[in-house]
């Protein structure tokens, strides 16, 4: 019964009040039932037993969940930044006629959200992860307009080519190891027949979800159409969705080559997501190859676990330097929900200069949270040319965010100054604190969080030397380039695709207009002949079982000679 009390409110609370949210007579309330619909799972987290699962017989081929480890703090956290972002929405939010299909679909979303960390069988954790995918579609173009539409069509294709993937590496590794338990199909990932081709199906489902270049072009797109507030969820949890897949079904052993290849890819996503972000004109799609970037480090991080001799360790780095990230990008995107309604003025400068707080720490800046974050994650990698190339990312890191202060900026001082209503400020001010305070509290009670090793010359070194590279590259573009950054489209890999598509069907357009053509007299003949009665009585025939059922033994004969 107290199992029970713990973790299934975890689930049913939203899906609950996403249905209540539907009854006409609790319509005016469904902003209001946000912030509330995460509190059963922030509960669980911080005061659930440990070790503490449920069985549920003949729900889901006999749901399992449990909780325990590091998905108590991937709870913990979800369910905060959750909270946070239902409060800056019920504020935001209160005028859109849209509100009330927004808070469904929030709810459901939510639900998904917490069933990926609290799954311990294959069928549940399926079924949350498409939950959670289907359901953030209508947040995406939320809004309407032309872009909204684009960056939904974009993300609900890559959904559903990762949904598939998911399903057809579940049903390999579920048959090779005869259970439906995360943990025996993880062990059969590592040893089991067609592992190889389960184990990259399931890269490239949860990479989808992650960001990892090249399959990140849905993020760039649908970060500035969705709502602010969703906006912080696809990025600060959304996301990490693929994180926790991969934490829960990358096997203790893999092939080393499949290390090196998620080691580098991880890698060259972090500087390519950079790159293309230093191109950007929009703050928001500025925030969302800066998620492309740290994805991508969190992927070098992950490519450690087959084979490490101390899993949990490479687990707790993992965590650490994604709970960060999270709360740093729900501060960022909150603020810029924050900025542009203070315009301008005084007060506009003012959280400009509060946004710099999470974005220094995203950097990883001497004493900040971020530092904690980084110094344990390139502890991990060690002092090779992955540690190395690992800490020069920082520099990318800063510049982007440089940019995106930037630009903010620039939208700032086209509005007429204003006081931003306290619902919006509250939140995001509490994602601050908790962006600065979680981390040195999660980094438990090793030498990384005292203060004496962040004051370490060496520490301080690490930290403070990409900020000052940074600095100095952005004065020396803004001091000699006379041109400017380049442009390049949201979704970047996306566009020559569609322009080759494009081309490729004007080809065939072409090719088929310069066939010859029949004879007039021959077509007519053929419009003439009794194409639908043909038609209807194949129809009536193949419907008869003695017909079909024929059929199908052929059929069945044929592919087992």
């Amino acid at each position: 019964m107290v199992v029970t009390l713990w973790l299934v409110p975890v689930l049913a609370v939203p899906l609950l009040l996403a249905a209540l949210v539907l009854w006409p007579t609790m319509r005016a309330h469904a902003l209001a039932m946000l912030p509330w619909a995460p509190l059963p799972a922030l509960a669980a987290a911080l005061a659930a037993p440990a070790g503490v699962a449920l069985g549920v017989p003949s729900v889901l081929l006999d749901m399992r969940l449990a909780l325990d480890g590091p998905m108590r703090t991937m709870l913990g956290f979800a369910a905060l930044v959750w909270c946070l972002a239902g409060l800056f929405a019920r504020t935001h939010l209160r005028d859109d006629p849209r509100r009330v299909r927004f808070a469904a679909l929030w709810l459901l979303t939510l639900a998904g959200s917490l069933g990926v960390i609290v799954a311990a069988d294959v069928a549940t954790f399926y079924a949350a992860f498409a939950c959670l995918s289907l359901a953030a579609y209508p947040l995406v173009v939320h809004t309407r307009t032309t872009a909204a539409r684009r960056a939904g069509t974009v993300y609900i294709a890559l959904a559903v080519l990762g949904e598939a993937c998911l399903l057809a590496a579940f049903v390999v590794a579920t048959g090779s190891a005869d259970s439906l338990a995360i943990v025996d199909v993880r062990a059969a990932l590592g040893d089991g027949v067609g592992r190889e081709a389960a184990l990259a199906l399931l890269i490239v489902g949860f990479g989808i979800k992650m960001g990892m270049v090249p399959l990140h072009v849905w993020l760039p797109l649908a970060h500035p159409a969705a709502p602010t507030a969703a906006s912080a969820m696809l990025s600060g949890v959304l996301v990490k969705a693929g994180v926790v897949g991969l934490m829960q079904f990358l096997p203790d052993v893999a092939a080393p080559d499949a290390q090196a290849i998620l080691l580098w890819a991880g890698l060259a996503g972090a500087y390519y997501g950079a790159a293309l972000g230093l191109c950007q004109r929009d703050p928001k799609a500025v925030l969302a190859y800066s998620t492309v970037s740290q994805m991508g480090l969190v992927i070098a991080l992950l490519a450690l676990l087959p084979g490490h001799d101390a899993r949990g360790e490479v687990l707790d780095g993992v965590v650490l330097y994604s709970v960060h990230h999270g709360l740093a990008k729900a501060a960022l995107f909150l603020g810029v929900g924050v900025a542009l309604a203070a315009g301008g003025g005084r007060v506009g400068r003012a959280v400009l200069l509060a946004l710099c707080v999470p974005a220094l720490s995203l950097a990883g800046a001497p004493l900040t949270a971020g530092a904690v974050a980084k110094t344990g994650a390139k502890a991990l990698l060690g002092d090779g040319t992955g540690g190395a190339l690992f800490a020069a990312s920082a520099v990318g890191t800063a510049l982007l965010l440089m940019r995106f202060l930037w630009l903010l900026r620039g939208q700032q001082i086209q509005d007429a100054p204003s006081t931003p209503a306290a619902g919006l400020v509250l939140p995001w001010g509490a994602s601050v604190v908790a962006m600065c305070a979680l981390p040195w509290w999660l980094g438990g009670s090793g030498d990384v969080t005292t203060l004496a090793y962040q004051l370490r010359p060496g520490t301080l070194g690490d930290g403070l030397w990409p900020i000052v590279a940074a600095l100095a590259t952005g004065w020396l573009v803004s001091r000699w380039s006379t041109r400017g950054l380049p442009r390049v489209p949201e979704g970047d890999l996306l566009w020559p695709l569609a322009a080759g598509m494009r081309g490729g069907v004007r080809c065939w357009a072409r090719w088929v207009a310069e066939l010859p053509r029949p004879a007039p007299g021959r077509v007519a003949r053929l419009r003439r002949l009794p194409w639908r009665r043909w038609s209807e009585a194949t129809e009536r025939a193949l419907s008869r079982w003695p017909v079909a059922g024929t059929l199908l033994i052929l059929v069945s004969l044929a592919l087992v000679r």
